[in-house]
């Protein structure tokens, strides 16, 4: 089903866009279920055009399934893509941010100022500019993650997921045609029991590791 987003662009002049859901249970990975949202069309018209769209909650509309439950995400991607879901490299498009939460906004607050410690402000998704690999070690490939078997990011109650993103359109020049693309989330999960892995993420895939 679909709804609607706001988002800003062109200087920041605010359009909607679509939100669209779908969810199926995962090919080989038994009682995992794969939920899926993308966002668009959206338009870019170089010349770094940025667009931005701001925090907003249930993302993959996955409240309904996860509250009061204690689920476990073993992967999850965020893509830039054209209309036929294939992904979209880096350039045209950069991503220069991209955030998803394992809570709603309207706990954002007590996360982040809690204790002054950052290292309580989960991101459950991340990409950035520089999340792609090398040709040579896998490319967009790197932008899936997917957790060893028997592990999990561990989300206890949670009423729902939130994100925020930015994405720059780098092509430079006079007349350029508009760049229509979409957005991706995708998000593995179970209810079965995993072993419990922690948020924090290092390293850098566009040294190819």
């Amino acid at each position: 089903y679909q709804n609607s987003i706001d988002y800003a662009s062109d200087n920041w002049t605010r359009y909607s866009t679509f939100r669209s859901y779908c969810s199926a249970p995962h090919p080989t990975l038994p009682d995992t279920v794969v939920s899926i949202e993308r966002q668009g069309p959206f338009q870019s018209h170089g010349n770094l055009d940025w667009s931005r769209v701001e925090t907003y909650d249930d993302v993959a509309s996955l409240k309904e399934q996860i509250s009061k439950r204690t689920v476990y995400v073993v992967g999850r991607l965020f893509a830039v893509v054209d209309a036929n879901g294939d992904i979209i490299r880096y350039p045209p498009l950069h991503v220069h941010h991209a955030h998803v939460h394992p809570y709603p906004t309207s706990e954002m607050k007590k996360k982040i100022t809690l204790d002054n410690d950052f290292v309580h402000h989960h991101v459950l998704i991340q990409a950035h500019g520089d999340a792609e690999c090398t040709n040579a070690d896998g490319g967009t490939d790197c932008l899936l993650h997917q957790l060893p078997d028997g592990q999990g990011y561990r989300i206890v109650k949670s009423s729902g997921f939130n994100a925020n993103y930015e994405i720059n359109d780098v092509r430079y020049g006079v007349e350029l045609k508009p760049l229509e693309y979409y957005i991706d989330i995708a998000v593995m999960w179970t209810y079965r029991k995993r072993v419990a892995t922690t948020f924090l993420q290092m390293g850098n895939p566009a040294l190819g590791r």
